[in-house]
């Protein structure tokens, strides 16, 4: 029987249709892996890279299209990195990973456990492989002690955190015992993310609902910092997890109306709050909320004491903790208070009564606003701006579609959030712990509420590949910042460099965030019992600096002095000299004789006689620079001042430090200096010279100090500069190779200096080449011709001073090497020219490097008022080091300054990481009477006084600051 034509085609229509988007599918894949193998997997031989990538790509690709239907189109999210016009391996990666885990997402559910068992162990290696590096400063360093000894923590003891934690660590048979407290909060920040996955699950019904949710939650900067080092932090954020999952336990048991989940529910959370409760008392907060949205949705539970009875009971488990407490108080556990032992001393312990005050704080409507504003910038510091415009899309279709979640989830977040914004603490971006868990819950039910397709489209996987994408993206900075800190361990050297050049029974004045790396030391590898380490505490209404002055004061003369804290103008009132001694600085009293070295520059009243051997440095670094001077002649304090210089081979000056030398009248003898120079990334890889000298400054002018032969500058050592091993930070991002050793990755420009247009271009190199040449112009104008060492592989800037009228319509870029032209790659590594072309400069951009960070934006208004002129200054600054000193603000002018720290004190600069970017505001109000002259912005590190310098030549030659103007 012969079929008729229409049947025929009625049979082969469909085929024909199915094998067409199987094609395209397939072809797309094909495009994207061709491409990602030419471009980064075999830059070398882009040609082979691109036929390999092609066929894999097809397969898989084809592959997907004929297994699963739906699955097909999540292959559209790799459509951004196949057409996009430039390379960037950041759009590659992330298009890649978004399509691999919506293709993941369209397959069969598995078990639930697999789920939260797959975060744990992902969790795990993460905070494992980005693991703080041994000892710890601050609370860390505490911590870290007290779980190593069996001591007792400071208010309000964290004794549960204490006994497990402690138990982890002398049990857990690998690395120091400095790690295993580290490896605990990897272990509870798993664990939670594990219990916040079945949380999520249960409530949606989708496993990847909940992995969303615990990514969210694990690339919070601050919870995923903190479940790297000692800190009580991450176990907040557990005891929240577990609160959540009771709460909606019950809500879906007493759904079903059966009592015995119920009880169980309740008996859970009971459980977790009055444990949450006992470690951080912040946790009532949530708690309370939690326990009015279980009586919201059910009043009636009141009257059955049968299922909150038990629960209630479950809740004194949380005291039980406390036993550990009365126990080390008897035996005299490290660090327990006087009085613990009696019911006013530990009841004063564990309700932290002497931080009472410090709770609302803030209370009046301008103050609460202000740190409200202020919170933004907290929770913009943990997540991009896509995250938190998600967590508003959540509550509102929260609001549409579960009321009662909205109110479980959002009344905790935000009274959690109005507790720690009013809270007078430094450490709001790490109090806020709880309301990330809430905040990354919201959206992670938000994906589950998505219908997993939608007229043929897979939704819901597509919105969990693009969510899965922005998570590693968002997280990409702090996977730099950390891995880099996680190569040096600054606090352990330096802890160990002081105990071991400590004289022998001496007495170091410590702050607390030296003190307990130095008692770590002591206590648990035994090292330098005869050294007394004094922690220096705030004395009531006493100024620190008072406090500071009067124990250096109480203590010179008793024996050998060290302290840690070191502060110039305050410390020129006593009569004493202060010696650099392993970061910190040895206290003499007048008349001390010192042996002396052989001389390497003989100066009138004092000669150099040594150098502390400084390692190879890196561009964007600062390095300390001890000289030893011994002092033949009384000197008043602070009548010379020492410098060092980093000259280049043309003996141009590319970084210096100058400080008064702070020695006591009728002291003699050696004497070290320790200077510091900030080396600007720009700096070209290469052999420095490093010089010392002196002078004296008078009314008349600097008066240099020459030896005999009129010589004023000395060399003292030649050093090596490396290009930076840390990425560039930049607000237009690149990935243009020129050829296959050179690579650029963005550019900047600085409209800082009228007339002047600064453009900082930023390389990746290969160190394959020696030295390349720089052409910039416009049109047939050339504006720079630039020769630039690149001999050493990682990331070097170079800047360019470009007149600002030549860059209104672009520059255009072309790098040379041994006279020939290196070629610019576009996609697939396909040769597109010869130059790059640059876009103009916006309006007031700014570029200027002041010590470890960019100051990206800075505006400044004059507003006149009654009694004078208030200056307000806005500023951005982002962080181009992956470790930030403890920064602070001065705003000064016409002799009027007022000091503050970045956000109001919410966001510490200790708590940045490389490319963390921090908005802030500052306030000056000067009378008429003294003058209009604009205000002097200055950043300096507040445990040391140590000015950032301006890095930028045109900027920094009027002295330390930047001098700021009006629009």
């Amino acid at each position: 029987m012969i079929m008729s034509l229409r049947t025929v085609r009625s049979k082969i229509a469909p085929v024909f249709h199915r094998l067409d988007r199987t094609v395209l599918f397939a072809g797309i894949t094909a495009l994207y892996l061709s491409r990602a193998s030419a471009e980064f997997l075999l830059p070398s031989q882009p040609g082979l890279g691109a036929i390999l990538g092609a066929v894999a790509g097809g397969g898989l690709g084809w592959l997907v299209s004929t297994r699963t239907a739906s699955a097909r189109w999540v292959l559209l999210l790799l459509l951004p990195a196949l057409l996009l016009p430039t390379q960037s391996p950041e759009v590659t990666l992330l298009a890649g990973i978004a399509a691999a885990v919506a293709w993941a997402a369209t397959r069969p559910r598995l078990p639930g456990w697999v789920a939260e068992a797959a975060v744990f162990a992902a969790a795990l290696a993460l905070f494992t492989l980005t693991l703080a590096p041994g000892l710890q400063p601050a609370d860390a360093g505490e911590f870290q002690l007290i779980l190593n000894t069996w001591g007792v923590a400071h208010p309000p003891g964290y004794a549960l955190y204490t006994v497990l934690g402690g138990l982890f660590a002398h049990l857990m048979p690998l690395g120091s015992p400095a790690d295993r407290v580290n490896l605990f909060s990897a272990l509870c920040g798993a664990l939670t993310l594990a219990i916040l996955t079945r949380a999520i699950r249960q409530e949606t019904g989708s496993a990847w609902a909940g992995i969303i949710s615990a990514g969210i939650l694990g690339a919070a900067v601050s919870f995923w910092t903190t479940a790297t080092q000692a800190s009580i932090r991450p176990m907040t954020a557990l005891f929240t997890a577990a609160m959540l999952l009771a709460v909606l336990a019950y809500r879906r048991a007493a759904r079903e109306d059966d009592p015995g989940r119920s009880r169980t529910a309740l008996i859970g959370f009971g459980a977790a709050a009055a444990l949450g409760i006992t470690h951080h008392a912040s946790l009532v907060f949530v708690a309370v909320c939690f326990a009015a949205a279980i009586l919201i949705h059910r009043p009636a539970l009141l009257r059955q004491p049968r299922l909150w009875l038990p629960g209630l009971a479950s809740a004194l488990v949380g005291v039980l903790p406390w036993l550990y407490l009365l126990i080390r108080a008897g035996s005299g556990g490290r660090l327990t208070p006087a009085g613990l032992a009696t019911w006013d001393g530990f009841s004063a312990h564990v309700l932290a009564r002497g931080f009472s005050g410090d709770m609302f704080y803030y209370r009046s409507l301008p103050e609460v606003a202000d740190r409200l504003q202020a919170t933004t910038q907290v929770y913009l510091f943990q997540w991009a701006w896509p995250v938190q415009a998600l967590a508003g899309l959540a509550a509102i279709r929260l609001a549409w579609r579960d009321r009662w979640l909205l109110l479980a989830l959002g009344l905790p977040f935000a009274v959690h959030t109005l507790v720690a914004a009013t809270y007078k603490a430094p450490q709001t971006v790490e109090y806020l712990i709880p309301a990330y868990v809430l905040l990354a819950a919201s959206i992670g039910w938000m994906v589950g509420s998505l219908p997993p397709r939608l007229r043929g489209f897979s939704l819901r996987p597509l919105a969990v590949g693009g969510l899965a994408a922005l998570i590693v993206g968002s997280a990409w900075p702090t996977w730099v910042s950390l891995r880099a800190y996680q190569r040096a361990d600054p606090t352990e050297d330096a802890a160990r460099a002081l105990l071991d050049n400590a004289p022998p029974d001496s007495t170091i004045l410590a702050n607390w965030h030296q003190s307990t790396p130095l008692w770590f030391l002591q206590d648990v590898e035994h090292a330098r019992p005869d050294v007394t380490v004094r922690y220096v505490a705030p004395a009531g209404a006493e100024p620190i600096l008072d406090t500071w002055t009067r124990l250096i004061q109480e203590g010179a003369g008793q024996g050998p002095l060290i302290t840690c804290a070191f502060y110039p103008d305050q410390f020129r009132q006593l009569d004493l000299a202060f010696s650099a001694l392993a970061g910190c600085w040895e206290v003499h009293a007048a008349g001390v004789n010192l042996a002396a070295s052989p001389a390497l520059a003989e100066l009138p009243d004092l000669a150099l006689v040594g150098f502390a051997e400084t390692e190879s440095l890196t561009a964007g670094a600062t390095a300390p620079v001890d000289l030893t001077w011994n002092v033949e002649s009384s000197l008043a304090i602070g009548e010379i001042t020492t410098f060092v210089h980093l000259v280049d081979g043309a003996n141009q000056v590319v970084g210096q430090d100058d400080r008064p030398l702070m020695t006591a009248s009728g002291f003699t003898g050696e004497f070290v200096q320790r200077h510091r120079i900030t080396l600007p990334r720009t700096l070209p890889p290469g052999t420095y010279t490093l010089l010392a000298g002196a002078y004296r400054v008078s009314p008349s002018g600097i008066q240099p100090l020459s030896d005999s032969t009129g010589q004023a500058r000395f060399p003292v050592a030649a050093l090596r500069v490396e290009a930076s091993d840390l990425p560039p930070v930049t607000g237009h991002a690149l990935h243009t190779p020129f050829g296959s050793d050179l690579t650029l990755l963005g550019y900047d420009y600085d409209l800082s200096v009228p007339g002047r247009a600064r453009l900082i271009l930023h390389w990746q190199t290969s160190g394959a080449l020696d030295t390349i040449r720089l052409l910039i112009a416009e049109d047939d104008i050339l504006l720079a011709d630039h020769q630039q060492a690149a001999n050493s592989p990682g990331f070097l800037d170079t800047a360019h001073d470009l007149p600002d009228t030549a860059t209104l319509g672009g520059v255009r870029l072309t790098v040379q090497t041994q006279g020939e032209a290196l070629p610019v790659l576009g996609p697939w590594n396909f040769v597109v020219g010869n130059s790059l072309w640059l876009p103009a400069p916006q309006p007031g951009e700014r570029y200027v490097p002041v010590g470890a960070a960019i100051l990206t934006r800075s505006e400044t208004q004059a507003t006149p008022t009654e009694s004078g002129i208030e200056w307000q200054v806005h500023l951005t600054l982002r962080s181009q080091t992956a470790q930030t000193a403890d920064l602070s603000f001065s705003l000064a002018a016409n002799g009027f300054q007022v000091d503050g720290t970045p956000v109001d004190g919410m966001l510490p600069s200790l708590k940045w990481g490389w490319s963390a970017t921090v908005h802030d505001s500052l306030r000056l109000a000067v009378p008429f009477s003294v003058g209009d002259d604009p205000p002097i912005l200055t950043l300096y590190d507040a445990f040391t006084g140590d000015v950032w310098p301006v890095l930028d030549p045109a900027l920094n030659q009027a002295g330390p600051g930047l001098r700021l103007s009006p629009p």
